[in-house]
């Protein structure tokens, strides 16, 4: 018997016995080894397979099958704790099972109270926890009183911390408000509820809203005034304010929207003011009527519908509550008296020279539908050039000179007396305004004439006294600054070195000293310019002495160019006078019979721009000779 067969039937003879896994691993070690002794002795593979079977353990089948349903057993009970579990967590919180409402119970009308429940109900087996309560509601609910102790701090939203909520529970929360606002005006009141669950770290939110109208407003505001206006024409405007309600009312606000061309003039309740467009009722007890009054101008185009709206209302922290508003339309018509300043013949005159004489014209005219009787025409006039001395009224009318006003009545003017729809009229004086008038100080820069016309007649139709004065508009002339620009020349001056004969003799050049001042009155300067210009016989020396700019010059054009840009108003008065010095060269020729009149300069001029009245300064002179040099 071969040592496989022996071996096979040893291990065969032991099936009984189990092994272990080193066992197992080394007879399979042994096999391999014997295999490969065997294939080289020439064993078959058959044989060698066997004994591989063989080798492996038999093992007692009872004890398998019992191990086996211990083990089954013991996975399907976890799985079914775990399973178990996981649905008891799954049912212990639901959404559903959290109801959040908010209910408002009786009629919601202006200055009422309206009560309301907020009602949470956790019918989960599960607790909530860090829950908070926010309340979110319209600007027309004024919180009275609630059981959470929220405060009313005049914002749309407030919250209160809750806390956990147990489970199985059910809360309501009592809140009253007061109602205040304009009828058909919608309100609401909005309830969220935030809370976590014990085994999520998110929080969650349910919310509930309630919703309404006010049904009518127990106060009444009215706003009466004229229908129709001329533009500038002084409008009153009567707000009217009934409490019609059984209840007092306090710290009402009265707000005014002013359309586009208003301007606010007066009110007659100034204590209740709290600017130019509110005003203040502390107190409006049941059944009470107040009228608040006031006046303002309109302007605007002819036919436009201007619009004045007021309201009635209380402050909520910064944002004004309305409750009841009115409105009132105004119509833009045509001035009544129709008036027209023509000076020098122009209507778009607005700068003038000191030393004018200005030819005023007035016309007027009568644009409303009933004859004018009795008319008084003032014009008017203020301004430190007007020469009161001189006013030449041509014959009519009177100035007044405390008032600083021409007065024109029916016995001067007879288009006065009476003014028939349609008719014109019209009033002639004469100006005149100083001239070369000093400049003391800044204050007195930018001089102006103001004018203005007011015509008056009891026949005109408006139910304001203050509109049956009809006003122009007060309108102004500039005056321009007034600019000395002068030339001087000199033989010698200490501040250059002169050369050549004295007298001068022919062919030989002789140096002179030319010398440029600048004054300037009540307005600023800007762009400043000055140019000389030399005859050809003349030579620059480029030796000068400036006060301030720049200094160009010109070989080929033989020009002087003198960059000043800014000149001060009061310049060589209350300021030092701007100059420049320089010296030229001067050469004497056979056909200058007289020597007084050889051209030291040929032009020089000044181009500026006024600040103040925008128009354009330009001063030209010619022809500066010999003879005009000082100690010749």
């Amino acid at each position: 018997m071969s040592f496989l067969a022996k071996k096979n039937q040893s291990l065969y003879s032991q099936k009984n016995v189990p092994a272990s896994t080193e066992e197992i691993r080394k007879k399979r070690e042994d096999f391999y080894v014997q295999e490969k002794k065997d294939q080289q002795r020439g064993v078959s593979w058959q044989k060698n397979f066997d004994y591989w079977k063989m080798s492996i353990p038999v093992f007692n089948g009872k004890k398998i099958f019992f191990w086996g349903q211990a083990t089954l057993f013991g996975v399907l009970f976890v799985l079914g704790g775990i399973f178990l579990f996981i649905k008891y967590q799954e049912t212990s919180f639901s959404e559903s099972r959290l109801a959040v409402n908010t209910n408002c119970s009786g009629r919601i009308a202006s200055g009422s109270e309206l009560n309301c429940q907020i009602i949470v109900d956790n019918n989960n087996r599960l607790a909530l926890e860090e829950t908070i309560l926010r309340l979110n509601y319209s600007n027309e609910l004024e919180l009275l009183e609630n059981d959470l102790g929220m405060v009313d701090r005049g914002l749309k939203f407030n919250q209160v911390v809750l806390g956990n909520f147990p489970s199985k529970q059910k809360k309501i929360f009592n809140l009253k408000f007061k109602v205040f606002g304009a009828g058909g005006t919608q309100v609401f009141l909005e309830s969220a509820f935030r809370y976590k669950l014990n085994n999520f770290g998110v929080t969650m939110e349910k919310k509930s809203q309630f919703g309404g109208f006010i049904e009518t407003s127990p106060l009444a505001l009215f706003l009466i005034a004229s229908e129709e206006a001329a533009e500038g024409e002084i409008v009153e405007f009567q707000a009217i304010v009934k409490n019609e309600s059984s209840m007092d009312f306090s710290d009402l606000i009265l707000h005014a929207d002013y359309p586009e061309g208003f301007v606010f003039w007066e009110s007659s309740d100034q204590e209740w003011m709290l600017g130019n467009n509110d005003w203040q009722i502390k107190n409006l007890s049941a059944g009470e009527k107040r009228v608040i009054s006031f006046k303002g101008k309109l302007n605007g185009r002819v036919n436009l519908i201007k619009t004045v709206k007021i309201s009635l209302g209380k402050k909520k922290g910064e944002e004004f509550v309305s409750q009841v508003e009115a409105y009132k339309n105004v119509k833009l018509i045509g001035n009544r008296i129709q008036m027209e300043h023509y000076i020098n013949n122009r209507t778009d005159l607005t700068a003038v020279d000191d030393g004018q004489v200005l030819n005023f014209r007035i016309v007027f005219k009568n644009n409303s539908d009933r004859p004018l009787r009795d008319l008084i025409l003032k014009e008017r006039l203020e301004g430190l050039f007007i020469e009161e001395g001189k006013l030449n009224l041509l014959g009519e009318g009177f100035y007044d000179s405390q008032k600083k006003e021409i007065v024109w009545k029916a016995s001067d003017t007879k288009s006065l007396a009476l003014l028939e729809p349609g008719q014109a009229g019209e009033v002639r004086f004469l100006v005149y305004l100083k001239k070369d008038l000093a400049i003391n100080n800044f204050n007195e820069a930018n001089q102006e004439i103001f004018y203005q016309s007011e015509i008056e007649s009891l026949d005109i139709n408006s139910p304001l006294g203050e509109n049956k004065k009809v006003l122009s508009l007060r309108k102004s002339l500039k005056i321009n600054s007034r600019v000395s620009f002068e030339l001087f020349g000199s033989r010698e001056d200490p501040a250059f070195v002169s050369f050549g004969p004295w007298p001068m003799e022919e062919g030989i050049e002789t140096s002179v000293v030319l010398k440029l001042k600048i004054k300037n009155s009540f307005n600023d300067l800007k762009n400043t310019t000055v140019r000389v210009t030399f005859p050809s016989r003349i030579s620059w020396k480029n030796t000068y002495n400036k006060s301030s700019g720049e200094i160009f010059f010109n070989e080929r054009s033989n020009e002087l160019v003198w960059d000043i840009g800014e000149i001060k108003a009061g310049t060589g008065y209350y300021l030092a006078e701007h100059y420049l010095y320089f010296q030229v060269g001067v050469i004497p020729s056979k056909n200058d019979s007289l020597k007084d009149l050889i051209k030291v300069v040929n032009r020089w001029s000044l181009n500026a721009e006024d600040v103040f009245t925008g128009q354009k300064i330009e001063e030209y002179f010619s022809d500066f000779t010999f003879g005009r040099l000082e100690g010749i």
